[in-house]
């Protein structure tokens, strides 16, 4: 009886969560940073900001933009991507078009990239130019 109890939740769980949710999470730990060290990172559309080196957590569910900016240095601009997990072919399997709509929506389909962000900002003097 307890095994057969212990395997309806199990079924319950896979079908009621992607297969990516599970795995990754909808939020995702990412690493920024600078040489040197001490710069100002602001994360956009959030608005949060960090010094470097930092963790932030992000949500998986969308894209950002980091922007760094240190006094006697150009700032430098790193677009921050969403790649497709490969967690999210485990619906084929288990959680089917409900796991599949879960895990697009709620972020756990997508992995955040850079991570780590390593970002080498250019000494002012040397001329800055176009923003990185």
């Amino acid at each position: 009886m307890r095994g057969l109890l212990t395997a309806t939740l199990a079924l319950c769980v896979s079908v009621a969560t992607g297969c990516a949710s599970v795995i990754n999470g909808s939020h995702q730990n990412v690493e920024i940073r600078t040489t040197p060290s001490g710069a100002r990172a602001l994360i956009l559309p959030d608005q949060e900001t960090v010094e470097t080196p930092a963790v932030v957590v992000l949500d998986r569910a969308r894209a950002r933009t980091v922007r760094l900016e240190k006094e006697g240095h150009c700032p430098a601009i790193v677009p921050v991507d969403r790649l497709g997990s490969k967690w999210i072919y485990g619906n084929l399997v288990l959680g089917g078009l409900i796991g599949f709509t879960l895990d697009t929506t709620g972020g756990g389909a997508f992995v955040l990239t850079p991570d780590p962000m390593v970002v080498p900002l250019r000494p002012a003097a040397d001329g800055c130019g176009a923003t990185r």
